[in-house]
């Protein structure tokens, strides 16, 4: 069983994780609430987390305290931050559930409908699955970097 159209694929999945990682990593605490658009930056990290750990198979990630599940999936706003770490070692839970999800994988699956994807959508497959990891972490990575360039920092693209 191939899997070298998986691996190509999780090269570019690997590395906007890794992106967005870095962005969680040098962002300073102060502007991890700083709005862009209708959320602050931790609130778009946890929902990119929220939405990748929906998608992917494998046991649902804890939501740190005092993190919520409406406030991760952008339903309510709440006015407190939580700690950077918070969302860092979510994100890092998220990482490794990525990989397990992409190690299971062989190629013959990604034309496989993914079952978790509700409502159930058979053209949504494995293959999808991939690329929506991947694009959301650059939209928020882009959404990131757009505070720290703003506010006079190097941003991480």
């Amino acid at each position: 069983m191939s899997r070298v159209i998986v691996e190509s694929i999780k090269h570019a999945v690997i590395e906007a994780q890794s992106l967005l990682s870095k962005l969680i990593q040098i962002c300073p605490e102060n502007l991890f609430d700083q709005k862009i658009g209708y959320w602050p930056l931790w609130q778009h990290l946890a929902s990119y987390i929220s939405s990748v750990d929906a998608v992917t198979s494998g046991p649902a990630i804890d939501i740190p305290a005092p993190l919520t599940e409406q406030v991760v999936k952008l339903q309510v706003k709440t006015p407190d931050a939580p700690p950077k770490t918070a969302i860092l070692g979510y994100f890092q839970a998220i990482q490794a559930k990525t990989a397990t999800f992409i190690d299971s994988l062989k190629d013959e699956d990604l034309k496989k409908s993914n079952d978790l994807i509700q409502p159930a959508d058979p053209s949504w497959t494995n293959t999808r699955t991939l690329f929506f990891i991947a694009n959301r972490a650059h939209y928020h990575l882009g959404r990131g970097d757009a505070i720290l360039i703003r506010n006079g920092l190097e941003g991480v693209l």
